[in-house]
């Protein structure tokens, strides 16, 4: 079996992660993904953000939450989730490349996702 290695750099500092082979690799991925925000562009010239929930503290938060609560750990949520359109699960795609052309804007015409920008959330949990 060949080892795979996985090299994280946070605050300058290098953390080396040996992973017995691909699918040990694939398993160490999978446990740092964070949720991301998508600035989607549509085919229709429209533009969304939608969220794709990672398996980190803020996708953890939001399951948790109960959609209404704006005080204490969730002070904020609520307002985060107005500007959100849609929560894409963390297995729903195995990699960036396809949201392209995803559509789940429900009566929208033409409003497959033909460009996005993504960025992670980096949400303080007290």
């Amino acid at each position: 079996m060949r080892w795979i290695v996985i090299a994280i750099t946070v605050n300058k500092k290098t953390i080396l992660f040996p992973c017995g082979g691909l699918r040990g690799a694939r398993l160490m991925i999978e446990i740092l993904q964070k949720s991301k925000i998508i600035h989607a562009e549509l085919k229709n010239g429209s533009y969304y953000k939608y969220v794709w929930l990672g398996n980190d503290n803020f996708a953890k938060l939001f399951e948790n939450w109960n959609y209404e609560s704006n005080k204490g750990k969730y002070k904020g949520l609520l307002e985060f989730d107005e500007k959100i359109s849609y929560y894409f699960d963390y297995d729903e795609f195995n990699n960036e490349k396809e949201i392209i052309g995803i559509d789940v804007e429900d009566g929208l015409e033409d409003a497959e996702i033909i460009d996005f920008t993504i960025e992670n959330i980096n949400w303080d949990i007290n």
